[in-house]
């Protein structure tokens, strides 16, 4: 918590479309005031260890993020899903077989955290190093034989090249 509280053994669930913060209190769910969070771990599905999330403003709305590295410069990892509807028409007109269902298009998007500024990235050389802005880490990477479209590659990056 912001004010310097932890909270322990509680059950925790993100809704990853609306980034609301729920947590279980008895039989309840409830709403948690994401303003007065700074972080939470929680167990992924799938998952050995526990995750850290944090919570930081991006194009003025707060977001939770996983915390994939931690160290100056930290690489985050934030879950989306999008709807898609089916179109209603088709090359002959209108569809008669009636409304499909929405799809869900499941998406992780990636982020670096430098001076407290949350910074988009794509998973590639270009997008990393101009995020960075640093000859060091084009350095690096090269030296590294790094190609930086993969997680892995981008932290062995941050780690190595400080």
């Amino acid at each position: 918590m912001k004010d310097g509280k932890m909270l322990k053994d509680i059950d925790v669930k993100l809704d990853i479309n609306q980034q609301l913060l729920l947590i279980k209190t008895g039989e309840d769910m409830g709403i948690v005031n994401a303003k007065l969070v700074d972080s939470f771990e929680v167990m992924l599905p799938g998952e050995t260890s526990k995750s850290i999330f944090i919570a930081k403003s991006f194009e003025d709305n707060l977001h939770f993020y996983q915390l994939l590295y931690d160290g100056d410069i930290k690489l985050l990892r934030k879950f989306e899903k999008r709807r898609r509807t089916k179109e209603q028409y088709t090359s002959t007109g209108y569809n008669t077989d009636g409304p499909k269902p929405p799809t869900f298009i499941k998406s992780e998007v990636y982020y670096l955290l430098i001076s407290d500024q949350v910074n988009q990235i794509r998973l590639s050389k270009k997008s990393i190093l101009s995020t960075l802005n640093n000859p060091k880490y084009e350095a690096c990477a090269k030296a590294l034989d790094l190609r930086l479209n993969k997680i892995v590659d981008l932290s062995i990056l941050l780690k190595d090249c400080k």
